[in-house]
């Protein structure tokens, strides 16, 4: 049993009701985190079983995945959990959460639907479109709204502590990323659905669907939040410095000569 305050030095076992995630001092449960929703990390707790290094599913989906013939239920089966839990910082205790996820077992037990979930949120190849890097290049973006709306400066500008705590003061005040999320969170079943179900020959589709979704929902996160903001010419330069590094992702892209051809 546990004990409040006690210090256990050691796992005495696995919660199978909980997902485990591993990092170099062990292998500890997914926590839920304030300004993170769950499905974000659904590679987590949908990992395949053949990835045990990376943490495990919970014990329960993983005996579910197992016994499917048995119980009369195909791969493609869904399942809806209720995950409860809290946000706490030491002995103080932020937020009570509840979150409702989808389940697919299926994603457990085919490691190339795995693979694609992964390439969908946070791919291993840096030159793959997903949707952490997608929101990385869109925090850059109203970084570079917000260098030259408020600094005067471009986007790239090496900037003192006290300027880089006033373009960040407005970054978070935009609140651009958390619009982006939440569009995604609203679609993301939809995807996952699909993910699971879906031929396996055609999951390049999937993942092509997804890459287009999440720049229109990242070009849609970025025109929300700043086109009030555009009223004079130098709120419109910025906003069209965030578009560009949004795009292409820098401010100065670099094209390459084409050939002349001589006759």
């Amino acid at each position: 049993r546990y004990g409040q305050g006690s210090k256990v030095e050691e796992l005495l076992f696995h919660d199978p009701h909980l997902a485990y995630r591993s990092s170099k001092d062990g292998e500890f449960p997914l926590r839920l985190q304030a300004g993170r929703a769950l499905w974000r990390d659904s590679t987590t707790y949908l990992l395949h079983r053949g990835h045990t290094t990376g943490g495990h599913a919970p014990r329960t989906l993983r005996w579910l995945a197992n016994h499917l013939d048995a119980l009369g239920l195909t791969r493609d089966v869904a399942f809806t959990a209720d995950v409860f839990g809290l946000v706490n910082d030491q002995a103080k205790v932020e937020l009570w959460r509840q979150e409702r996820v989808s389940l697919y077992p299926d994603i457990v037990l085919d490691e190339s639907r795995w693979l694609t979930l992964r390439e969908l949120l946070d791919g291993e190849q840096a030159s793959q479109d997903d949707a952490k890097k997608r929101a990385g290049r869109l925090r850059e973006a109203a970084r570079a709204f917000a260098t030259r709306a408020r600094l005067h400066k471009p986007w790239g500008t090496r900037l003192g502590d006290v300027e880089r705590a006033d373009r960040d003061a407005l970054v978070q005040m935009l609140d651009a990323e958390a619009r982006y999320w939440l569009a995604l969170g609203e679609q993301f079943d939809h995807y996952l659905a699909r993910l699971a179900t879906t031929p396996l020959d055609e999951l390049p589709h999937v993942r092509q669907d997804w890459q287009a979704f999440i720049r229109a929902a990242a070009e849609r996160a970025l025109h929300d939040a700043l086109q009030s903001l555009a009223t004079d010419a130098r709120t419109w330069q910025a906003l069209a410095e965030a578009e560009t590094v949004l795009r292409l992702g820098t401010l100065y892209p670099k094209f390459t000569k084409s050939p002349v051809s001589e006759s």
